[in-house]
């Protein structure tokens, strides 16, 4: 059953005055499932459950910790000076080069032949099925608006072959809190505790620890 866990641990609070739970399930269709509960009322207050990517043994991997709260914040405030950053650099780049990629687009005689500009003939997403769809639910340009996020900008300025020394400073200050946001992600993970740190007592009903994590605190 579901509700019984197959596999529990209880792990040294963050202040090493308590513990932790983590409870693993699992259930004929699929990996297991992890519930993680802070014990300790002290470290409630001062810490709360992240999930993170870290190297194992299988390769990259989410992974849950607990991390200083105080972390959260700054994290909060860095991620929301990146987020500005790009969104100043995107509307740069719209006001100065949206209509010319719409253009360039529609340059194509049919639906294949603008999929093929928009994507260099299927190298970038979205596939023709899924081109299809987004135009036939999407006004098409509406649909090259958003296509030209963040993220595709310098596939799209490329293709325009737009080389824009403004645009390109202000992207070196994207670069920089980008840098901001990953140095915090890292004093999180070092300023962690996870379940490979203080276990004092281990029930396991001959289930292994390869599991899929899913965290409730």
């Amino acid at each position: 059953m579901k509700d019984n866990p197959k596999f529990e641990q209880k792990v040294k609070c963050p202040c090493g005055e308590s513990y932790f739970t983590i409870k693993s399930f699992h259930d004929s269709k699929g990996p297991f499932e992890e519930h993680w509960e802070m014990k300790c009322e002290y470290c409630k207050k001062g810490y709360q459950l992240s999930s993170v990517f870290g190297e194992t043994k299988r390769g990259p991997s989410e992974m849950y910790l607990w991390t200083p709260r105080t972390i959260h914040v700054d994290l909060g405030l860095a991620e929301s000076n990146l987020k500005k950053a790009q969104e100043e650099v995107l509307n740069i780049a719209h006001e100065m080069y949206l209509e010319q990629w719409i253009l360039y687009c529609c340059k194509g005689k049919n639906k294949r032949e603008i999929w093929k500009r928009v994507t260099s003939n299927g190298k970038q997403d979205p596939p023709f099925a899924l081109f299809q769809k987004l135009i036939s639910d999407l006004d098409f340009t509406e649909f090259l608006t958003n296509y030209f996020n963040y993220q595709n900008m310098d596939y799209i300025l490329d293709k325009l072959e737009v080389n824009d020394t403004i645009l390109a400073e202000m992207k070196k200050m994207v670069m920089r809190r980008q840098g901001a946001v990953d140095k915090i992600k890292n004093m999180m993970w070092i300023n962690g505790v996870n379940d490979s740190i203080g276990v004092f007592e281990l029930k396991s009903n001959g289930i292994n620890n390869d599991r899929k994590k899913r965290a409730r605190i």
